[in-house]
C-alpha cells in the first residue's frame, strides 16, 4: 500500500513513492485516496477499526461471517471510493460519488494486484489466533453484489496415544 491513514495522520510510505509516482498528480492522487477513507470513517460509512467487537461473535461461526460480510463490505466500498477519488485526482476532474458500490467494483477491487486485497483481508486473521486455530475465512462476491465472509472449521488434528 503507498499510504496509510490513521485518526488525523496520513503517512504515504517513502520506499512506495520512490518506486511508483512519477510527479505531484500521483502523490495527490494517494492523499486522495487516504482521505476518502477518512471522510468515509467520519461520515460512519466504515468503522474505524474493523475488528471491534469480534470478540463477541467469535465462537458463532454465522454471527462471525455476518459480522466479517458486513465489516469486510465497509472496508472494500471505501477502498473502491477511495480509488475513484485519487483517479478523479489524477485526471483533473471533480469526484463525484454515486453512493453503490456494484457487485462488479467489489470484484474488481477482491481481484486487484493479483487478490492483493483478497489475501490482505483473509490473512489479518492471523492477528486472531483464537479464530484464526478454528477457522478459515475466505472472501468473495455473491450473486447480489454483496461482500461475503466464508467461515469454514478447520479440521482438527487427531490425538494420538502411544501405546
Amino acid at each position: 500500500m503507498g499510504g496509510t491513514q490513521s485518526g488525523n495522520e496520513i503517512v504515504i510510505d517513502d520506499d512506495w513513492q520512490a518506486r511508483h509516482l512519477q510527479g505531484k498528480e500521483d502523490t495527490g492522487s494517494t492523499l486522495a485516496h487516504e482521505m476518502q477513507h477518512t471522510l468515509d470513517r467520519q461520515k460512519g460509512l466504515m468503522h474505524r477499526d474493523a475488528y471491534e467487537g469480534i470478540e463477541h461473535v467469535q465462537d458463532d461461526p454465522k454471527k462471525l461471517e455476518d459480522f466479517l460480510s458486513q465489516r469486510i463490505g465497509e472496508r472494500v466500498a471505501s477502498e473502491v471510493r477511495a480509488y475513484e477519488r485519487g483517479n478523479a485526482v489524477e485526471s483533473g476532474k471533480a469526484y463525484a460519488d454515486d453512493g453503490v458500490t456494484t457487485g462488479a467494483e467489489a470484484r474488481n477491487l477482491l481481484s486487484k494486484g493479483g487478490n492483493f486485497y483478497r489475501e490482505h483481508y483473509e490473512s489479518e486473521m492471523s492477528n486472531f489466533p483464537e479464530i484464526n486455530n478454528k477457522y478459515e475465512v475466505t472472501y468473495d462476491v455473491d450473486s447480489s453484489g454483496q461482500v461475503r465472509a466464508h467461515v469454514v472449521a478447520k479440521s482438527q488434528p487427531i490425538s494420538t496415544t502411544t501405546f
